[in-house]
């Protein structure tokens, strides 16, 4: 049953890895343990040295963005993004428009 669920998460992680377009949505929305850091680098690397699109969204700065996920991981998002697009207005989630 392990196995079964190591093999299953592996190919869920190669699949983040290779997928034309990886959207990580809300990046540094609560804090990222150590050990998913790893996992995280190791994909976003990938993609990087691949040079794979991915898109990143997130609601915190450059600096919060490295307190949450790891210098290492930020510099390499950082690194990726050829267009940053900052959007600034109230927050409408959950309300009317």
């Amino acid at each position: 049953m392990q196995n079964e669920s190591a093999m299953r998460y592996y190919k869920f992680k190669q699949r983040m890895k290779e997928v034309d377009l990886l959207v990580v949505d809300d990046i540094a929305l609560r804090g990222c343990p150590e050990g998913f850091q790893n996992e995280l680098y190791e994909i976003i690397d990938w993609r990087a040295t691949e040079d794979a699109t991915t898109l990143f969204t997130s609601n915190v700065t450059y600096e919060e963005l490295s307190e949450y996920v790891g210098e290492r991981i930020a510099s390499r998002i950082l690194g990726m993004c050829g267009n940053q697009i900052i959007l600034k207005g109230k927050d409408h989630r959950g309300g009317s428009f």
